[in-house]
């Protein structure tokens, strides 16, 4: 996910609504050398029931990052599974409750 600037539009407040997930715990592991870093992660992710069921996909924000690997409740996903792009990750059909690693 590589940085661009050029296509950011501001966020109002009044198009917020709530957020689909709910990360419930958070672990990362970070390997830090001279000319990158890279940080294993461990999402404990749910639906949150407050919310409206708009997607069944989760999408997560990022800028100038290499997706090296990706897997649900530790099975590995196929590039049929999720995209990346310039600033997100969109995982598609999660399940309502998961474990989220990269």
């Amino acid at each position: 996910m590589a940085k661009n600037n050029a296509t950011k539009q501001p966020k109002f407040r009044k198009d917020y609504r709530p957020s689909e997930f709910l990360i419930e715990r958070i672990t990362l592991e970070f390997d830090l050398f001279e000319t990158h870093s890279e940080v294993k992660s461990r999402l404990q992710i749910s639906r949150n029931p407050l919310a409206p069921i708009v997607s069944h996909n989760l999408r997560l924000d990022g800028e100038e990052l290499a997706l090296l690997s990706i897997a649900i409740d530790g099975r590995e996903l196929n590039v049929d599974d999720y995209r990346v792009d310039d600033d997100s990750l969109l995982v598609l059909n999660v399940p309502d409750k998961f474990e989220l690693t990269t």
